[in-house]
């Protein structure tokens, strides 16, 4: 076990909170300064922004996945993330499909689509079979890891062709989207209400959760 892996594995030890969760590293996180409670805006996201957020993030998760070496836990750790993204990002292009047959455009999204997370997983599909099929013909074991992922990734991949169906019928007009609107733009324009330089932290937000109330 490398150092790297190490590291992954003593972060996803609850006993152990002296480590930083956020990123791979030795820093304690009584090390890290505090920020300022207002430091970034409590106004509602929004689809677009949001969407993107998650999509080039995604990008991010996808490239150190196909890097990374097939055997080690770092690209299982990859890949459990990278499934999720994927999920998200699916319901994320329904609601896409939604809001543009509405009339509404998204320049900044105009990579993500079913298509493209299709590829996703067939990547990786293929990744996790190489792996089984390697442990199988280099030691006569079954990488039981791996056979598990490919039904994942399989099971992932039939679940967005259903959706890219649905999509299909909703830019026909066969599906009623108005419901799916309504939550789509739900708090849309709101604006942020942390922009004050003095704020009063009210009870709901105590620091202390677990505490008894005065």
């Amino acid at each position: 076990m490398n150092a790297l892996q190490a590291e992954f594995i003593q972060r996803d030890n609850p006993a152990d909170q002296g480590v930083s969760r956020g990123i791979l590293s030795p820093v304690k996180t009584t090390e890290w300064p505090d920020e300022d409670f207002n430091a970034f805006s409590d106004a509602p996201y929004e689809f677009e922004n949001s969407t993107q957020m998650l999509w080039d993030d995604t990008g991010k998760v996808y490239y150190h996945a196909c890097t990374a070496n097939r055997f080690s836990e770092n690209y299982l750790q990859y890949c459990e993330q990278l499934e999720k993204n994927i999920k998200e990002l699916g319901s994320c292009c329904l609601t896409k499909a939604v809001l543009e047959q509405h009339g509404q455009k998204f320049e900044k999204l105009s990579e993500l689509n079913i298509n493209a997370l299709v590829r996703m997983v067939s990547f990786h599909l293929r990744k996790a079979h190489a792996a089984l099929d390697g442990i199988y013909q280099g030691n006569n074991l079954l990488g039981m890891t791996y056979l598990n992922w490919e039904f994942r990734w399989v099971g992932l991949g039939n679940r967005l062709k259903a959706t890219e169906v649905k999509i299909n019928k909703i830019k026909e007009g066969k599906i009623n989207t108005e419901k799916w609107l309504e939550q789509a733009e739900v708090f849309k324009g709101e604006e942020r209400s942390n922009d004050k330089a003095e704020i009063v932290q009210c009870s709901a937000m105590r620091i202390n959760p677990s505490a008894l109330p005065i």
